[in-house]
């Protein structure tokens, strides 16, 4: 993946505008891409396949709705399907049927290799986030790095919410082995000091020594 699609990756609708570098890169398609199109019966399928194959290139996830499709990525499409395309179109207006929304997604991520994250893999994405948390604790930077990770391993890219989550559990893990690693090496003495220390400065109860011996104040003398 190039570091220019960075900020591409995650997006859920559309840009409003688009150049004609990322129509170029995003919605032009291979050999095998274009046959699976040719396939869909009816020109609004065709278009609508393809549109769901470009916007998961684009952003790593699928397409779920759009109040309207560009102009300029209509008449894009439209050239490079060689089918008659419509002056203005939107999810809605694309699909009748929510069926065939939903084959289109299914078959878009199929076609590019991506797939949902699996637990195991999920598990493999928290170490990953949380090697980085040693180095960083920015969360922003984080969640960038876990859709990198998600994108480049041809892993649908979830909700933020959910990366969110994993990030938070990176840091938490992060902080208690922090803790324990410095209850470890920090004596027990020390320790002690800190925790009157974060008590408010209570001293610790300190139970008086008797003395088994005389007095130290008496000093009688026997003649």
């Amino acid at each position: 993946m190039q570091g220019w699609q960075t900020s591409y990756l995650g997006l859920r609708d559309l840009p409003r505008e688009l150049s004609e570098f990322e129509l170029q890169a995003f919605f032009s398609f291979g050999r095998n891409e274009l046959e699976v199109i040719a396939r869909r019966r009816g020109d609004n399928h065709k278009l609508g396949l393809a549109l769901h194959i470009g916007f998961v290139r684009m952003s790593g996830r699928p397409l779920n709705s759009v109040r309207a499709v560009p102009a300029v990525l209509l008449r894009h499409l439209g050239s490079v399907l060689g089918i008659e395309t419509p002056d203005l179109a939107s999810l809605r207006a694309l699909y009748a049927r929510d069926r065939t929304l939903f084959d289109h997604q299914q078959q878009a991520c199929e076609v590019l290799g991506f797939a949902w994250m699996t637990e195991h893999q999920r598990r493999a994405l928290l170490r990953i986030l949380r090697d980085e948390v040693a180095h960083s604790a920015d969360r922003e930077r984080l969640l960038l790095r876990a859709r990198h990770w998600l994108y480049e391993h041809r892993l649908i890219i979830v909700h933020d919410r959910a990366i969110r989550a994993l990030v938070a559990a990176a840091l938490a893990e992060l902080e208690a082995a922090t803790a324990q690693a410095i209850r470890a090496e920090v004596p027990a003495v020390i320790c002690s000091s800190a925790a009157w220390l974060t008590c408010g400065g209570n001293a610790p109860t300190v139970s008086p020594v008797r003395s088994t011996g005389p007095s130290s104040t008496s000093n009688s003398c026997r003649s």
